[in-house]
């Protein structure tokens, strides 16, 4: 069976390397996060990735139980 490819844009490990690039780019021209700009990043990354995390686990949680073909249990051959 061959295997199955993505567009280099719907990489994830591409785009983190896109990103880190960038700011590594920014800094170059001058770019610099002061000690409160940080602060406000981290105490606001905190609050988005935790909603975010509850919001994307229920909604994948459920999405895959509707898309199931099969149903959760043992199989008895253990």
């Amino acid at each position: 069976m061959p295997e199955e490819t993505k567009p280099l844009f719907k990489s994830a490990t591409f785009i983190g390397v896109i990103i880190m690039v960038l700011a590594q780019v920014a800094a170059l021209f001058g770019y610099h996060y002061t000690p409160d700009d940080i602060s406000v990043v981290t105490d606001q990354t905190a609050v988005i990735v935790s909603a975010g995390g509850t919001l994307v686990g229920s909604v994948l949680a459920i999405w895959g139980r509707i898309r199931a073909t099969k149903r959760i249990g043992s199989s008895g051959t253990e």
